[in-house]
């Protein structure tokens, strides 16, 4: 089988959430429990990469420089990425208007999950549109994490009239608000919350 051509900017994203993601972890508060690169074996117990990971003995060697050092490990980590995460996100679409936005739409949806990234970018999408008196074509956005033609049209309307740099901190200023509301559900998040937060509002590639 073929293996994918993976988009430049891809490469770019997958290496900066990489040093986010970390290497191999079994934390009992952490919702994904046992995960690798932030792979989950909970949630993701078919990926092809665990049969490697259990054939390591000491698995506290596992970490980004390993993981460089070893290309079929890499190819199938970045394959798990870039379909589940970059495609599905429409993060491949997005770079076209902007690939920075791309990437961090890219990271959210690894951390917090495709449909509440996909969110996330419609109501940043709102957001700047409000907060910058933009006027556009379109109504406000159906905050629904279904991103299509129209999404993408004011999306490409909001670059061009105020720039790609403020609907990325739109879209950060949202990611950052989500990360602060979740130990309201569970309090056991409290601990991650400075780190999800610091990730949000400084992510770049």
């Amino acid at each position: 089988m073929d293996k994918i051509e993976f988009t430049e900017n891809f490469k770019k994203c997958i290496l900066k959430t990489l040093q986010f993601e970390g290497g191999y972890s079994n934390d009992p508060d952490d919702p994904g429990a046992e995960t690798v690169f932030g792979i989950s074996r909970k949630y993701h117990p078919d990926w092809i990469g665990w049969d490697v990971i259990d054939n390591i003995e000491d698995k506290s060697s596992i970490d980004l420089s390993y993981l460089k050092s070893n290309n079929d490990l890499f190819y199938v980590v970045s394959k798990f990425y870039f379909e589940d995460f970059y495609r599905s996100s429409k993060a491949d679409k997005i770079e076209e208007f902007s690939p920075e936005l791309a990437c961090n739409v890219f990271d959210f949806a690894v951390n917090a999950g495709v449909k509440t990234s996909d969110k996330t970018l419609q109501s940043a999408i709102n957001l700047a549109i409000k907060m910058y008196g933009i006027e556009t074509d379109e109504d406000y956005l159906v905050v629904d994490g279904l991103p299509g033609s129209k999404t993408f049209a004011v999306l490409k309307s909001v670059i061009e009239l105020c720039g790609e740099y403020k609907i990325i901190e739109a879209f950060k200023t949202e990611r950052a608000l989500y990360y602060t509301k979740l130990p309201q559900k569970n309090e056991r998040l409290c601990k991650y919350v400075y780190g999800w937060v610091k990730r949000a509002l400084t992510f770049s590639v």
